[in-house]
């Protein structure tokens, strides 16, 4: 069974997957392990693939944390933004998983 959160043909950046069902948790609905993949023909282009590539692998860690889209424009985890300047969590991220899992 492979789960797949994107689909790296649709153009994504990159994609989370958990592979196998036993790593979803249904008692508790969290996924218990996951697995980032980058699509680097994606990733590879632009002036600084290197924020390309930290900005997607962060947004896709979101997914494994249980983070969805944000509607913020400067937010890690929305998906329209700009990968060479919003590439660490911004203040609508830390928001989000403080909602999730509570403030430290």
């Amino acid at each position: 069974m492979l789960n797949t959160y994107y689909n790296a043909g649709d153009g994504a950046a990159g994609y989370m997957e958990w592979p196998q069902s036993w790593y979803w948790n249904q008692q508790t609905n969290e996924i218990t392990r996951c697995y980032l993949f980058g699509n680097t023909a994606y990733s590879n282009s632009g002036s600084r693939p290197d924020l390309q590539k930290r900005s997607t692998a962060g947004h896709e860690m979101g997914h494994c944390l249980g983070i969805d889209h944000s509607d913020v424009s400067n937010a890690l985890m929305r998906t329209g933004r700009n990968r060479e300047v919003i590439f660490s969590p911004w203040q609508d991220d830390v928001n989000a998983i403080n909602a999730k899992y509570g403030v430290p």
